[in-house]
């Protein structure tokens, strides 16, 4: 069975001691520490790297939403609080749960599951280069994606366009769309410049596609794309 590291950062020790006994039952997470502040673990993490963390919101001088955005890596996160008001904010930071204490051992299991599910779909996304070196294929004409435990081959003359959804990218292609665990960054190393602009923080279109600017928007078939205003004149350089 694979195992997946944690830590369990929350400044009420009987909050600790509740989740360190849960997680003796689950013998797929290994506990590599239990911290009182947010600073300590901060500590712990400049040397060790875990794949999820078990998080309280309120604690004092770091707050758990304040720690989460100050690491300089993207753990699985499950918020543990006894706040619900901070539920919205901590899923714009795409955390995989969110506990109300006392914890029940049925619910904590089930963010469990889901953490567990993330850090294998996040991990083999990570997989792809060994992957795709193994089908010695020419990529000089072609994007390579992971997808649902595929890898797909699509041909950049068959990109309309592709849009940027939280973590997700959805490329939209003449005959479908398939969303893949990438970021803009990697996707911009890999398409060819001379085929591909971006036009806004959320799209990237293929330049052959465009067939008109309306407004402030691209044609692209049946769909309209935004252009940004940072991206404005590098748009109507390159496509007009």
């Amino acid at each position: 069975m694979e195992n997946h590291s944690c830590i369990i950062v929350d400044d009420e020790q009987l909050s600790r001691l509740l989740i360190e006994g849960y997680l003796e039952k689950v013998p797929s997470l290994t506990l590599k520490g239990a911290f009182k502040d947010a600073q300590e673990a901060l500590l712990y993490l400049q040397e060790d790297k875990v794949d999820l963390i078990f998080l309280d919101i309120q604690m004092p001088i770091l707050t758990g939403i304040e720690f989460i955005k100050s690491l300089n890596y993207s753990p699985q996160v499950v918020f543990i609080t006894a706040y619900p008001q901070y539920a919205i904010e901590g899923y714009e930071l795409n955390i995989v749960d969110y506990l109300l204490k006392p914890v029940s051992f049925d619910r904590f299991l089930k963010a469990v599951v889901k953490a567990q599910d993330q850090i294998r779909l996040v991990q083999s996304v990570t997989q792809i280069p060994s992957a795709l070196s193994d089908l010695d294929t020419d990529t000089t004409k072609h994007l390579m994606v992971k997808s649902e435990h595929r890898i797909y081959r699509i041909a950049y003359d068959d990109i309309l366009y592709i849009e940027g959804s939280r973590e997700y990218l959805i490329i939209h292609t003449n005959k479908d769309k398939i969303s893949t665990l990438m970021s803009f960054k990697n996707l911009l190393e890999a398409l060819p410049t001379n085929q591909f602009i971006r036009v806004h923080k959320s799209f990237v279109v293929h330049k052959d596609k465009v067939k008109s600017l309306y407004g402030n928007q691209l044609e692209i078939g049946d769909a309209r794309i935004p252009i940004g205003k940072m991206y404005k004149n590098d748009v109507l350089d390159n496509l007009f």
